[in-house]
C-alpha cells in the first residue's frame, strides 16, 4: 500500500461523516444568523465561524469508535488520526480565488502550508504521516455543499490562494432526513473517496 492509498483509507471515516457534519453545520449556522438578524452573505466571517463551531460539535457523534480525535483548540476544527499522525483541518473555500486560503502570518500554519507532494511510496515509521497536514475545504453554491481534501504546498499571499494539491473529492450527498442514527461502522469502512492525483490548484477564478 502506497502513502496515497493509506491516506485515502484513513480518510474513510471523514468521508462517511461529512454529509451529516456539513449539512448539520450549515443548518445550525443559518439558524444562528437568522436569530441575530444578520444576512450571512454580508457577515461571511461570522457565518463561517458559526459553521465551524457547529461542525466541531457534531464531529464526536459521527466519529464514535474511530481512531480520529478532535484537537483541543476550540476556535477551529482540526482532527488527528491517532494511528498515523495525519492531521486535517476544516476551512471555508477562499472567497477571492482558488480553494485553499493563504496561511497568513501564523507561524504554525505557514509551516503546515509548506509541504512536499505525496508520493506513491510505501509508508514508513510508527506514525508515517505525523508531518502531513491536509485541509478539508467546504464550499456552498446556492443550496449545494461540496468538500475536497487538499495538501497545501505553499503558504500563499493575500489576495492569492495558497498553491495546493487536491487529494480527494468528498461527496456530500445524503439528504437531511436520512441522518437520524447515522454512524460510521469501523469494521466495514465505506470506500467512497474519489482520488485525484497531481492536481495543482493555483489561481482559478471563482465568481462570488
Amino acid at each position: 500500500m502506497t502513502d496515497i492509498d493509506l491516506i485515502h483509507e484513513r480518510l474513510a471515516p471523514i468521508n462517511a461523516a461529512m454529509p451529516q457534519v456539513l449539512i448539520t453545520a450549515r443548518d445550525g449556522a443559518m439558524r444562528a444568523m437568522n436569530t441575530m438578524g444578520l444576512p450571512r452573505h454580508e457577515y461571511r466571517a461570522l457565518y463561517a465561524n458559526n459553521f465551524i463551531g457547529v461542525a466541531r460539535n457534531t464531529m464526536p457523534d459521527v466519529l464514535e469508535e474511530c481512531d480520529w480525535e478532535i484537537a483541543a483548540a476550540r476556535n477551529t476544527l482540526q482532527l488527528v488520526d491517532k494511528d498515523t499522525g495525519l492531521r486535517v483541518r476544516l476551512l471555508k473555500r477562499f472567497a477571492i480565488e482558488g480553494a485553499v486560503p493563504p496561511a497568513g502570518h501564523n507561524a504554525a500554519r505557514r509551516q503546515a502550508w509548506s509541504q512536499q507532494s505525496l508520493l506513491d511510496e510505501q509508508p514508513s515509521g510508527k506514525k508515517p504521516f505525523e508531518a502531513v497536514h491536509l485541509v478539508l475545504i467546504w464550499h456552498e453554491e446556492g443550496s449545494e455543499l461540496s468538500c475536497a481534501a487538499y495538501l497545501p504546498k505553499e503558504a500563499g499571499r493575500f489576495p492569492h490562494a495558497a498553491k495546493a494539491e487536491m487529494i480527494a473529492k468528498i461527496p456530500v450527498t445524503l439528504p437531511a432526513d436520512e441522518f437520524a442514527g447515522l454512524r460510521f461502522d469501523t469494521k466495514e469502512p465505506r470506500q467512497t473517496l474519489t482520488p485525484v492525483r497531481n492536481t495543482v490548484v493555483e489561481h482559478a477564478h471563482i465568481e462570488i
